[in-house]
């Protein structure tokens, strides 16, 4: 038993924070601090019988630990129907988590990476040096760009045993490969697809409003701290002039052609991504390794969306 006022919980996204949810349940009052406001009875509703309300069905909640569930079912559904073998089928409570990791990520593969094209994996594959790092623009100067990134990857079980909500490991070509077979391939059925739309199923509640009609988009993002250090910035912003560097408030200093400034705060290194299935047949995927230079509110789903509308 956990004592969650002197212990700290398990993520909600592995298999030990997914049972103790699981065992105890959501209150009413722990959700609604967290949710929009539940139904009189304290309940939330799921797909009605209230009309929609802005635009998408019953009380929106977003939660990873919905998506790590899927995860686990999944894995349970493929071993019913023969879609994994023996070898996924564990007796052993203690290698349950990582055979539901690895059945999970083969159903997927299976069922929809490989049908689309797609090699994809919930923990990096190639050396770090090979692979893509993320970005912190506001960090320690505000719209300063740091010139030291940070690997997604942990290289450790976790990011096998927590995929689901996150931990893909797919390239925008990736992306669009996989929302070109989702939009004229048969990894849905017609009826499915329908309903997937109608409910925004996958989609983000805001799809097909007042303002994007007819287009549907999902969005992801990863933060990652990085350690208290100090960075070299680059390119230089002009609220610290090379030409008295140590004049702002954060303690710069100019050395070479790196503007370094000491760690006011940790640096927090980004990555935001989009799928959107447009209208006439487009779809379109984006990845953005860093927050958006112009406007850090801003979303990749965003660029997506007002760059088809000034297309036409």
């Amino acid at each position: 038993m956990i004592n969650a006022a002197t212990e700290p919980l398990p993520s909600a996204d592995a298999w030990e924070g997914l049972q103790l949810l699981v065992a105890t349940g959501i209150p009413s009052d722990v959700a609604a601090s967290a949710c929009p406001t539940p139904n009189d009875d304290g309940t939330f509703t799921i797909n009605g019988p209230e009309e929609p309300a802005d635009d998408h069905y019953g009380v929106y909640c977003y939660k990873n630990a919905n998506y790590a569930l899927a995860r686990e079912l999944i894995w349970q559904l493929a071993l019913q129907t023969g879609d994994l073998g023996p070898a996924y089928d564990v007796a052993d409570p203690k290698e349950m988590p990582m055979a539901s990791a690895k059945g999970y990520q083969k159903v997927v593969q299976d069922q929809v990476l490989t049908p689309a094209g797609v090699a994809g994996s919930c923990k990096a594959t190639g050396s770090p040096a090979q692979r893509s790092l993320m970005y912190d623009i506001q960090g320690n100067v505000p719209l300063v760009m740091l010139t030291a990134g940070a690997d997604a990857y942990e290289n450790d079980s976790s990011d096998l045993l927590e995929c689901g909500p996150y931990n893909w490991s797919l390239s925008a070509l990736d992306l669009v490969k996989i929302m070109g077979k989702l939009s004229c391939g048969n990894l849905l059925s017609d009826a499915s697809k329908t309903l997937m739309n109608e409910r925004k199923l996958g989609w983000s509640h805001w799809s097909n409003s007042a303002t994007y009609p007819n287009r549907f988009w999902k969005e992801g993002g990863w933060t990652q701290t990085r350690s208290k250090v100090e960075q070299a910035l680059w390119p230089l912003h002009p609220a610290h002039p090379a030409n008295d560097p140590t004049a702002s408030e954060d303690g710069c200093a100019l050395i070479g052609p790196n503007l370094v400034c000491p760690a006011t705060g940790k640096a927090r290194n980004r990555i935001h991504s989009c799928v959107v299935e447009f209208p006439f047949g487009i779809d379109a995927a984006l990845v953005i390794n860093s927050d958006l230079r112009d406007d850090p509110k801003a979303s990749a789903c965003t660029v997506l969306l007002k760059s088809f509308d000034k297309s036409l």
